[in-house]
């Protein structure tokens, strides 16, 4: 399931489909700390274009669950 997705009340089966999800990384969450977070397809792209600043800026309900649930996502 989608990290991205789920934190934001989408469905993410309407967006992958039968496709998997790819477990990403994200360097620049905490400070020396690397989380990883599942995403779909779709999000996988965004995150690529748009690069991991902007995106955890788009995505705010991600960012606030990456902060408040750290043990799940290191």
């Amino acid at each position: 399931m989608c990290d991205c997705c789920e934190s934001e009340g989408r469905d993410p089966r309407f967006h992958t489909g039968s496709r998997k999800v790819m477990q990403v990384r994200l360097f620049k969450v905490s400070m020396g700390k690397v989380a990883r977070i599942n995403l779909c397809k779709l999000c996988d792209i965004e995150l690529f274009h748009v690069g991991e600043i902007r995106f955890l800026n788009n995505h705010i309900q991600l960012t606030k669950s990456l902060s408040t649930n750290q043990r799940q996502f290191t």
